[in-house]
């Protein structure tokens, strides 16, 4: 079942249903999002940071079809996010490869391959 079923049946306004059952889905996509410019944050130097960070989020507020896609009911926008996830952990583990214990690594590893 989809995220938020069991709050929507408690509803019966169908309006209020469909925005029960679309909000956690548009939340996930936009954290996303969001994930995905924070790991492309982490390429760039300081001039150049604003300037992509400013032009990736115009161009994700301008997407129609990202838009469509993310407030559907779908699996969409857990793929969105679940990507920025994998992203953000595997350039973490990257960055920090010297630092990390066995522990650590093996937990970000293991986590990544649940993830994929």
């Amino acid at each position: 079942a989809a995220i938020g079923v069991k709050i929507a049946e408690h509803v019966t306004d169908i309006y209020q249903k469909t925005a029960l059952l679309r909000i956690p889905f548009g939340i996930i996509g936009l954290l996303g999002i969001l994930i995905c410019a924070q790991v492309a944050n982490g390429i760039f130097h300081a001039k150049t940071k604003w300037l992509f960070l400013c032009s990736y989020l115009l161009l994700c507020m301008l997407s129609i079809s990202l838009t469509l896609h993310i407030r559907e009911v779908r699996y969409y926008a857990l793929i969105i996010f679940l990507s920025g996830v994998t992203l953000w952990l595997y350039t973490t583990c990257r960055k920090n490869l010297t630092t990390f214990s066995r522990q650590k690594y093996a937990l970000y590893t293991f986590t990544l391959v649940i993830l994929l």
